[in-house]
């Protein structure tokens, strides 16, 4: 009994809210890396069951996973290793690099806001991402 809470449970944490599951594509409005600002701005297309797509400005896309905690103070996204096709994209290296842990900042209904200082390709300097 005890396994088939914690899948439920896992089930859960990976829905997220609402607002954000609602919507099946969410284009990054706002990406900077220690103050910087980046231009080639992603957008996602999301699935709730399957991986979710990252769409780089460049046309490349390649597959990442993501997952809200319990309380949807932290958002996770990941890229999907088992994804090889592009490895050498700008999809791929955009997404592996900015990959990781973030802290919800804003949660609205069509703007969501996350922040951290620690993704697979940058440690240190505050990670800022916007989407509507």
């Amino acid at each position: 009994m005890g396994i088939v809470l914690l899948n439920s449970c896992t089930k859960v944490d990976k829905i997220g809210p609402n607002s954000f599951t609602n919507k099946t594509e969410w284009q990054i409005t706002e990406l900077s890396i220690g103050g910087n600002e980046i231009e080639a701005l992603p957008k996602w297309e999301i699935s709730k069951n399957d991986a979710s797509i990252w769409c780089h400005s460049d046309g490349s896309k390649v597959s990442f996973y993501w997952v809200f905690s319990q309380n949807n103070n932290y958002f996770e996204f990941y890229l999907n290793q088992d994804d090889p096709d592009n490895k050498i994209s700008a999809a791929y290296k955009q997404c592996d690099n900015l990959s990781g842990k973030y802290l919800v900042v804003t949660s609205k209904k069509d703007v969501f806001e996350f922040e951290t200082n620690e993704t697979n390709g940058y440690i240190g300097p505050k990670t800022y991402i916007r989407i509507e």
